[in-house]
């Protein structure tokens, strides 16, 4: 009799993995604007665990990076999408004599992704995705939800198709075998043996590649997966935590909560 449903257990795990090898590991968390200001600032701040773009549709902004290696200065005029990693400080100002106005997306980011400082929006492209993220965010129909990750995606193209510099064949390698692995144990040995190198150089030169540990990058993999399982429906918290890898709901909880400053329920309703 077991052997009656082997079968549809293995077409749904096919279904599930193919699933998730399909889903780009960069969560859209959030979409907001501001209206047009002459005189506006921020002091200088830093986002965590998510990174933010920046898009200028009036007037110019002046945004500097806090960086180990120095200050870094980012003028953004019309046109321009600003990118701000996650853990960088910044501070941003105004300048010029038209009123500020900007679209800004927050949002994770695998280490894998390579996104310029600055980039000018010449086709109008990212200008329409953006404005159509505020719109399909002002609602709350989850599937409008949906359909602005998938938006979302097409934005992340549009700024990446060009900027490879970051993506070494031996990361790409990586993270092909991590999304087709994710609900599984992945360990070190596993991703050094896949890479064909040792444990060390492995994680040495994986580390110099993307500036995180491999095993770093595994957790993170798992739960911007998590986000987007979280913000694209209702799955149950112990399927979206068996899915990504994670032992159970507690585990789930318990990392994303760590690593998000919030619950996976929160996260949800947000």
């Amino acid at each position: 009799m077991l052997g009656l449903y082997h079968e549809p257990i293995a077409t749904a795990m096919d279904f599930f993995a193919e699933l998730l090898s399909n889903i780009a590991m960069a969560a859209l968390l959030n979409v907001g604007r501001i209206h047009p200001q002459r005189r506006w600032s921020m002091p200088r701040h830093v986002h965590p665990q998510h990174d933010e773009l920046i898009l200028v549709v009036g007037g110019e902004l002046l945004a500097t990076l806090h960086t180990r290696a120095g200050d870094s200065h980012l003028v953004g005029s019309i046109g321009k999408v600003l990118h701000y990693p996650a853990g960088v400080p910044h501070t941003e100002t105004a300048t010029g004599d038209r009123p500020l106005e900007t679209i800004f997306v927050s949002f994770m980011r695998p280490a894998h992704m390579a996104i310029a400082p600055i980039t000018s929006d010449s086709s109008g492209h990212l200008l329409g995705a953006f404005r159509w993220l505020l719109a399909l965010l002002a609602t709350d129909r989850p599937t409008d939800r949906a359909s602005a990750q998938h938006v979302f995606d097409a934005v992340l193209h549009e700024l990446t198709c060009n900027h490879t510099g970051a993506d070494s064949d031996l990361v790409r390698r990586t993270e092909r075998y991590v999304r087709y692995h994710l609900a599984e144990d992945i360990s070190l040995d596993a991703l050094a043996d896949h890479a064909g190198l040792s444990k060390y150089h492995f994680a040495r030169a994986f580390r110099m590649a993307t500036g995180e540990t491999p095993m770093a990058y595994v957790r993170n993999a798992r739960l911007n997966t998590a986000a987007r399982l979280l913000r694209d429906g209702s799955m149950p918290l112990r399927v979206v935590a068996h899915l990504v890898g994670f032992r159970d709901q507690t585990q789930l909880c318990r990392v994303f909560r760590r690593q998000a400053k919030r619950t996976p329920g929160a996260f949800r309703q947000a």
